[in-house]
């Protein structure tokens, strides 16, 4: 994660399509960041020394060495966790539906036809803005 991926004034984070840190389904995603999440970015900006907003001596944490961070602040879960957690949280705390929820981390199914129409509708600027009131209901769950 770079801090390039960063739109500050649209308040967003865009992984890209290829590279070492690409979106689990080959293509550029971008993801609507909370107010919350948008002032930790910021905050930790302003004091960056490198491109990578994680890092040890200007090189990218890697996988295992977050998940070292973690368990040092006694949290046991994966990545992956992280995500069951936010779809758990979405369909039985928040009240959206699983088909929301599924766009929501990127998941794409169903037939051809289906998973072009989705593949389409993530990319648009409608499905941006359907995500950011959850992920602001998110961060306000969190306690941010």
């Amino acid at each position: 994660m770079t801090w390039g991926q960063f739109d500050i004034p649209s308040a967003t984070w865009t992984v890209p399509a290829d590279g070492e840190a690409k979106y689990k389904t080959g293509r550029a995603t971008t993801i609507a960041l909370s107010p919350a999440a948008l002032a930790i970015i910021k905050k930790m900006q302003s004091g960056a020394q490198c491109q990578y907003v994680f890092n040890r001596k200007g090189k990218p944490l890697g996988q295992k060495a977050i998940i070292r961070e973690l368990r040092a602040c006694g949290v046991v879960e994966t990545s992956h966790g992280f995500r069951s957690t936010v779809k758990v949280w979405g369909m039985k705390e928040a009240g959206y539906s699983a088909a929301l929820m599924n766009k929501v981390l990127g998941h794409v199914h169903g037939d051809e036809n289906e998973t072009a129409a989705d593949r389409a509708y993530a990319h648009s600027e409608a499905y941006l803005e359907e995500r950011r009131p959850i992920m602001r209901a998110w961060a306000k769950y969190l306690g941010a």
